[in-house]
């Protein structure tokens, strides 16, 4: 046989190959046949179309920040401090100072879980509101008490009021900035474990000039302006009840 009529049928079959294929993936397919990166495309275009429906809303998100910022104070004060208070002001040893750490982290863990799933079926506004309600009056008690079986009972509603609150506030902040969910995350993801960083080395410059039960008095202080702008923030409309809160501009459009 010659060489060429080889090649030829070898062409062919690769071509009978190729169109069967492209059938089959037709049907099977949720890619449309002929152009495989049509669906590609049509994807780009239509988040480019979402995020240019999507707005920003500032002033929410600026209240906001004022929560997170409360929170991240609260959190960073306490994973720094609070072995320091087991053993300055509740005599407990430094193994028991270390392991408080341990079931502050632990706490943290399921609360936050559970802390989701409060806000798919409360609202995140609402979480808010009830975390940093809570935080007032645990954490006053806990840095106030000397008794190192209270400090435990009273750590749960403190831990509860730190870390339910975290999911709430990453979910009103992609819904606020809708057009510019980087930022948000920035702000909601970043700045929300590192801002307390910040000020923690002055609550230890008080510590050491004031005493350290003074000095984290900061701990319920900062809860006081997050309780009160928990209050301005807009609830979610009733009808979001299924954990997903719709971007403004989005309503009625389907992905």
């Amino acid at each position: 046989m010659p060489v060429h009529d080889v090649k030829s049928g070898v062409i062919e079959s690769a071509f009978s190959v190729g169109n069967f294929a492209d059938q089959v993936g037709g049907r099977i397919s949720p890619l449309p046949p002929g152009n495989p990166f049509r669906y590609g495309r049509h994807k780009k275009e239509k988040g480019r179309l979402r995020r240019g429906k999507a707005r920003n809303d500032w002033k929410s998100f600026g209240k906001l920040t004022v929560l997170i910022f409360a929170r991240s104070i609260g959190f960073t004060v306490c994973k720094t401090f609070l072995p320091v208070f087991w053993i300055q002001v509740l005599h407990a040893d430094a193994s028991e100072g270390s392991f408080i750490l341990t079931i502050l982290f632990s706490l943290g863990c399921i609360i936050t879980y559970f802390g989701g799933l409060l806000a798919d079926r409360l609202g995140c506004v609402r979480m808010l509101r009830i975390a940093f309600i809570s935080m007032i009056p645990a954490m006053f008690l806990l840095i106030h008490t000397e008794n190192t079986l209270l400090a435990m009972i009273l750590l749960l509603p403190a831990s509860f009021a730190l870390f339910a609150p975290f999911s709430a506030s990453v979910v009103l902040g992609q819904k606020y900035l809708g057009k510019n969910v980087a930022f948000d995350s920035g702000i909601t993801l970043g700045l929300s474990t590192t801002f307390g960083g910040l000020v923690t080395p002055l609550i230890g410059r008080a510590a050491d000039t004031f005493g350290l039960v003074p000095a984290l008095q900061i701990l319920w202080a900062v809860s006081v302006p997050g309780a009160i702008f928990s209050f301005t923030l807009k609830s979610e409309k009733k009808e979001e009840k299924t954990g997903r809160i719709s971007q403004p501009g989005l309503a009625g459009e389907k992905l």
